[in-house]
């Protein structure tokens, strides 16, 4: 967006690729540590959000963005919403570990 050359070591596509506009679901991760925001990590679909902290992965967060776009109402804890929790634990755990994998290799 800020009109710059991507550095090589950087993962990711800019936002503004047009790769990015036909991906399912979007891996986001903020893994530093600072006093006012901890660590986390997310998986996006069109739909849903699911979120963990990285220092604490008990704590997770499922928002669906179709109806709580300002994701005010966490449903982690709604019964009707577990299979869709471990699918998307799944997914997200999937992805971290393929890009474990890939800045090991």
């Amino acid at each position: 967006l800020a009109g710059i050359s991507q550095p090589q070591i950087w993962q990711g596509l800019s936002l503004n690729s047009k790769l990015l506009s036909k991906r399912k679901e979007m891996l986001f991760e903020h893994l530093w540590q600072t006093p006012i925001i901890p660590p986390s990590e997310a998986i996006r679909t069109e739909r849903w959000k699911y979120l963990r902290y990285i220092n604490d992965k008990d704590h997770e967060e499922l928002y669906d963005l179709q109806v709580d776009p300002l994701e005010i109402n966490n449903l982690i804890a709604d019964p009707k919403h577990q299979k869709l929790i471990s699918q998307l634990r799944r997914k997200l755990e999937d992805k971290v570990a393929g890009y474990l994998k890939d800045s090991i290799e």
